[in-house]
């Protein structure tokens, strides 16, 4: 997801960069057949990771493992938690979920034109 997203950029108006990219998982939730979807993306700081060669790969559905550096290379250290610096880190940590539809009250919606089109 990380490389997809990085792959995904745009300027926005503020100048940062960011992603259009996002995973929508749907489900079942009942067994009258109701569905749901569940939105996510990695963190920004997950993208900066894994484009920046941090990580050598997945150890396992759930875990980024860090990459080791060869000889004359360098590797930030990665802290987790209170455990300190890791060699790997759960995958979990990284996902952000991104609410999706509208508020009740239609009040609440404030729109806004956007200085230049993204």
């Amino acid at each position: 997801m990380a490389r997809l997203q990085e792959e995904n950029c745009i300027t926005h108006p503020s100048g940062a960069r960011v992603s259009k990219f996002v995973t929508v998982r749907g489900h079942v939730v009942s067994i009258k057949g109701e569905t749901a979807l569940d939105t996510s993306m990695v963190s920004d700081q997950c993208q900066a990771l894994v484009r920046d060669g941090v990580f050598s790969g997945i150890k396992d559905k759930s875990t980024l493992a860090v990459r080791k550096p060869d000889k004359n290379d360098v590797v930030p250290s990665v802290i987790y938690g209170k455990s300190g610096e890791v060699s790997e880190v759960p995958i979990d940590y990284f996902i952000v979920n991104i609410s999706h539809g509208a508020p009740i009250d239609l009040s609440l919606i404030h729109i806004s034109e956007p200085t230049r089109p993204y």
